[in-house]
């Protein structure tokens, strides 16, 4: 599933029409099409639909959902609420088919005209404003969305909610608020935005005949899939020992946070680690060691003279605190470290100046939340949520590192553009020690993998995966641990490969 803006959306639909050959209408047909396909089960106890139709293509794709609706034998009434001129193109067209086929048309321009034709209807179907908007919604369609949402009744909405444009760092004024979308060809950025996911509701993508080819000319953003992962998951062979698949270091941990770093560790093991150090205080060595028995232990004021030579991958950071000696032992690693270097929590902060001005020759992968990313790039959080494709992609870029950027929709993005958008998981993850789960679960996907960018990819699938699976069979959202998600790897694994 590819993540588009509003432009790269065009120039997809040009593609697939200039170049493949396919005509606009065609599309427009299928688009409309699809919805109502999609919309069966819903249909069902509905027996007054009410389709509010604006200009433009979604109001087309309106005109073909209420005249589809018609002939299957529903009761629609098609609103439209612009002038005829204002109706041009394809939309003009179904508009003509609809008026020839299906009957008559009801007129409301204003709020008041459109909250009178909507008092009987048990469903909307909302196609007013498609994915172009710019800047603030304009009158009257700020009170024609006001009077949708202030109906009480389930609003259906085409590719958007009208009144949110497709983009990053869109203005939110007057927005619908769907029940569901159904978003057409591709995802929608604002769908993964956290200021405006919620006005999708639930939504569905729904193909439109666009061919694969047409995606090539857009970019490189995706949501995860399980195909994706269960395709690129390290497999064992089953004359493997325990040096065939990596031996992990994990450096952090303080006498006031050593669960993190046990956190951090189990989650390794369990994702498949040959073997795994951890590096941490002397004193914290007994108290992490209860809880991870099959782990090897070093005081980590030794690190200066290990040789990192005999890890395959090491993350630093878990519970490491912010003293003058966690940040010495950080940045010897990020400077001597030969292998893939997973960077989390506190270890963000020491290496932060270090990002910019030194470029490891391998893979550095940095896993912040957005606190920890506002801080490497010196915004405030909400600049950050804004944009935080575009923040990720300019900092991966900038310092050749691939940043997993953690939310309800986590962020994956490459050195090389690459983008990866996580849909798995759930509100139990919003615990202390998620992640630092997820960093230990990293750090052997990105050791046992050639592609670091999969193995992030793969990390947040993995951990997600987990906790929606231990809430369906033994705990509930508030009482899910971030161990838990540890400990449910098995049951992952065992559906996946």
């Amino acid at each position: 599933m590819y993540i588009v803006t509003a432009q790269e959306m065009y120039d997809i639909e040009a593609h697939a029409m200039k170049v493949i050959g396919i005509p606009s209408i065609v599309l427009m047909e299928n688009a409309g099409r699809a919805i109502v396909m999609a919309m069966e089960t819903m249909l069902a106890k509905r027996p007054s639909i009410v389709v509010v139709i604006g200009p433009g293509n979604n109001g087309g794709d309106g005109w073909v959902v209420a005249r589809i609706l018609h002939d299957k034998g529903h009761k629609v009434a098609a609103i439209q609420t612009v002038p005829d001129e204002e109706i041009v193109g394809d939309a003009r067209i179904n508009k003509q088919i609809y008026e020839k086929t299906a009957g008559p048309i009801l007129y409301a321009a204003t709020e008041i005209e459109l909250a009178e034709a909507l008092s009987e209807a048990n469903l909307i179907i909302d196609a007013l404003l498609g994915i172009g908007l710019k800047g603030k919604v304009r009158k009257p369609y700020g009170g024609l969305i006001q009077a949708m949402n202030q109906s009480g009744v389930d609003i259906v909405s085409i590719d958007v909610p009208s009144g949110l444009a497709a983009d990053e760092d869109a203005e939110v004024d007057y927005v619908v608020q769907a029940t569901q979308t159904f978003m057409l060809g591709a995802c929608k950025v604002s769908a993964f935005l956290p200021e405006t996911a919620h006005f999708f509701g639930e939504w569905q993508l729904l193909e439109i005949g666009i061919p694969s080819a047409s995606f090539s000319v857009s970019n490189s953003r995706k949501l995860a899939q399980l195909a994706d992962v269960i395709g690129t998951l390290p497999k064992r062979d089953r004359f493997s020992h325990k040096g065939s698949h990596g031996k992990s270091l994990i450096v952090g941990g303080n006498e006031l946070m050593p669960g993190s770093i046990s956190m951090t560790a189990r989650a390794a093991l369990r994702t498949g680690s040959g073997l795994c150090t951890i590096a941490t205080e002397k004193q914290v060595i007994p108290i992490v060691a209860a809880n991870c028995l099959e782990v090897t232990y070093m005081d980590m004021k030794r690190l200066k003279e290990t040789n990192l030579l005999a890890y395959d991958g090491i993350a630093v950071g878990p519970g490491m605190g912010k003293s003058e000696l966690a940040g010495a032992i950080a940045q010897d690693l990020y400077k001597r470290a030969s292998c893939a270097l997973v960077i989390d929590a506190d270890g963000l902060f020491h290496v932060k100046d270090m990002l910019h001005s030194f470029k490891r020759d391998q893979p550095t992968l940095l896993t912040p939340h957005p606190g920890e990313m506002a801080m490497l790039l010196e915004i405030d959080i909400p600049e950050l949520l804004s944009k935080p494709f575009s923040y990720s992609k300019r900092f991966a870029e900038a310092t050749n590192t691939y940043v997993l950027l953690k939310g309800k929709y986590t962020i994956v993005t490459a050195p090389d553009g690459r983008q990866s958008v996580n849909n798995t998981g759930n509100a139990g993850l919003a615990k202390g020690g998620s992640g630092d789960v997820l960093t230990g679960i990293a750090l052997v996907l990105a050791m046992q993998q050639q592609d670091p960018f999969e193995a992030l990819r793969n990390a947040c699938y993995l951990h997600g995966l987990s906790a929606e699976l231990q809430v369906q069979s033994s705990h509930s959202v508030q009482d899910l641990l971030a161990s838990d998600i540890a400990e449910g790897l098995g049951a992952v694994y065992r559906l996946l490969l």
